[in-house]
């Protein structure tokens, strides 16, 4: 779907120290969180990239983090349940196309079941009521199928709209360049008409994958990764620390499994004495 990899300990720390090389950084006092936007013009458009914590990198363009496949989606319109998979640059055209050819399925299930029906109802002696009691099996699939096909063509009709207007469903639900909630805004990678938007979502090279799938392992690498991410502070810290040094407030709720085990455990250790030392406990 257009999975970005994650960023490696020296990218990592040098976006958590303010551009600072890692070597330059660890001969300072104190650690200094990054900024946690950064802001880009595109077609004369400012447009905020966010810092991930969790890839830790600043997300490009139209870049959202899925906390179902939890990686940063390139393009990201949605995580669609149906597929078990996340709808983004890479895969958006496929699965258009796939809504469809799904929506142009239903029509002709739909119309085949009728038109079965018509022809065994026009045969001599027979009615129509005839005819759906030899094929009853017929009936029930044109009903599924007509109830069926508004959702599949509702679904494939948004998506046509969507794509002639170059945004994608996540955009769409942020009201991103909605001019009634954000005044005269316009939208950077609109390219100039319907027809353009459609020919560069369904008929533009899809790009390659940036993830390298089938490179070797360097252990040398690895090992250079893991001391360097050891030399990083945690993902919670990382935040917390963001967070503090922010200007604006926000709220956030951190949980402690460990101490929240150790609690239920020792509520469990006193629950058992009392019941130890209960008259009411046979020996």
């Amino acid at each position: 779907p257009g999975v970005l990899p994650r960023a490696t300990g020296q990218e990592a720390a040098f976006n958590e120290r303010g551009g600072v090389s890692l070597d330059q950084s660890m001969s300072r006092s104190g650690y200094t969180a990054p900024s946690r936007t950064k802001v880009s013009v595109i077609q004369g458009q400012e447009v905020t990239m966010k810092y991930c914590f969790t890839c830790r990198m600043f997300r490009p363009p139209r870049t959202s983090h899925c906390s179902l496949c939890d990686s940063c989606i390139e393009n990201f319109d949605h995580h669609c349940p149906w597929v078990g998979n996340c709808v983004g640059r890479r895969n958006y055209r496929y699965f258009y196309l796939f809504l469809v050819m799904l929506t142009i399925y239903c029509l002709f299930i739909f119309t085949s079941t009728i038109y079965h029906l018509v022809v065994l109802a026009k045969e001599p002696g027979k009615s129509f009521s005839a005819a759906i009691g030899d094929t009853p099996a017929t009936l029930i699939v044109a009903i599924v199928c007509f109830f069926s096909i508004w959702s599949v063509l509702g679904l494939c009709g948004f998506h046509t709209a969507l794509i002639v207007q170059a945004i994608t469903t996540n955009e769409d639900i942020k009201g991103t360049y909605n001019r009634s909630r954000h005044g005269n805004v316009e939208n950077p990678f609109d390219h100039g008409g319907y027809i353009q938007n459609m020919k560069y979502t369904l008929c533009a090279p899809v790009p390659k994958s940036l993830l390298g799938r089938r490179e070797l392992i360097n252990a040398d690498e690895v090992a250079a990764e893991e001391e360097t991410n050891r030399m990083l502070p945690g993902p919670t810290a990382r935040a917390a620390q963001a967070i503090m040094q922010s200007s604006q407030p926000i709220s956030v709720t951190m949980t402690t499994p460990s101490v929240s085990i150790v609690a239920n455990e020792k509520e469990e250790a006193e629950e058992n004495t009392e019941c130890e030392n209960s008259p009411l406990v046979s020996t």
